[in-house]
């Protein structure tokens, strides 16, 4: 996701009352945008993501109105940046920067990246990011959107 890369899979969302359950969404498409920004000497990501997803399977949720479909998306919203924010925690702890920002700098300004590409890695293992993910349900898969099955 975070090279955009990313073509399409499934989430699984854990229902929050119930232990165990998961509901999930399939990622129809995704576009991610990943850029440095530099102000003087500090440098940090901005990572946006926009997608489109439809629903896999219902357990927990109740997709009746406008309402409940916003909670649901920020719901997967929420876990698609924790997901991110994971991979970028081991990238950094491990000083590897697969992503591309190193090169994006380069582009960007080749004279600062000439002034830290030595000491990069290091670098790169303290550089802040801002993610932002934006999700546009297409459909929830069903007439109701209600649970395919009801527990008890």
């Amino acid at each position: 996701m975070l090279r955009n890369e990313y073509k399409s899979g499934v989430i699984e969302i854990p229902c929050a009352d119930k232990k165990k359950e998961v509901e999930n969404t399939e990622i129809l498409a995704i576009h991610t945008r990943t850029k440095p920004v530099i102000k003087g000497d500090k440098i940090s990501v901005s990572v946006k993501l926009q997608g489109d997803v439809a629903i896999g399977e219902l357990k927990c949720s109740k997709l009746l109105t406008e309402k409940d479909e916003d909670e649901f998306i920020h719901r997967i919203e929420e876990k698609m940046k924790v997901q991110m924010k994971s991979t970028i925690r081991f990238l950094q702890a491990n000083q590897m920067e697969v992503i591309g920002i190193g090169n994006s700098i380069y582009k960007m300004n080749p004279k600062k990246w000439e002034k830290i590409k030595q000491t990069w890695d290091a670098q790169f293992a303290e550089v802040p990011f801002d993610i932002q993910v934006k999700l546009r349900l297409v459909t929830n898969g069903t007439i109701t959107g209600k649970p395919a099955v009801e527990a008890n």
